[in-house]
């Protein structure tokens, strides 16, 4: 059994709330703009807000975290920062278990937390993988936790 699993920030909370931001100051730039408020320049300066904006809200489309999980180990990679996959033997994994939670309010909300202790890779699911490696804790949200179970145990189990 092999479980491959995919999140990003698409249709999330953290998009909705950028374009209510981004908008409003788009249509306010451009009407200032317009009525010449912002001097003989001010085109430049719609130019690079809206440059910041769309790299901006480009970037964060692009972010994502992928998950796979086979009989041999874990295995993730979160691009645009990281496009190789980091591999976790089964053998290393010191505890695995599933938490009923979104990790919003515990792990300081939704993107990925890279400290020297532990890597939390949050977004929206109500589930969490939290696994205890010798130096390092990771915790993954998902949304197929019982699969991801069941192969630890299969595991566990040979």
């Amino acid at each position: 059994m092999i479980v491959n699993e995919t999140q990003d920030f698409r249709g999330s909370i953290i998009m909705i709330v950028m374009l209510m931001i981004e908008l409003p100051t788009m249509i306010l730039l451009l009407v200032l703009w317009q009525t010449g408020k912002l001097g003989e320049e001010g085109i430049w300066a719609v130019i690079i807000v809206f440059s910041v904006f769309a790299l901006t809200f480009l970037f964060i489309m692009s972010m994502k975290f992928e998950l796979r999980i086979d009989s041999h180990g874990i295995s993730y990679k979160y691009p645009p920062f990281r496009s190789k996959w980091m591999n976790i033997d089964f053998r290393d994994i010191l505890d695995l278990k599933i938490v009923r939670d979104a990790g919003l309010l515990t792990y300081g909300g939704m993107g990925i937390k890279l400290s020297r202790n532990h890597r939390a890779f949050i977004f929206s699911t109500d589930e969490l993988i939290e696994i205890t490696l010798v130096k390092t804790k990771l915790v993954f949200s998902t949304n197929r936790a019982v699969d991801i179970l069941k192969i630890y145990q299969q595991w566990q189990q040979e």
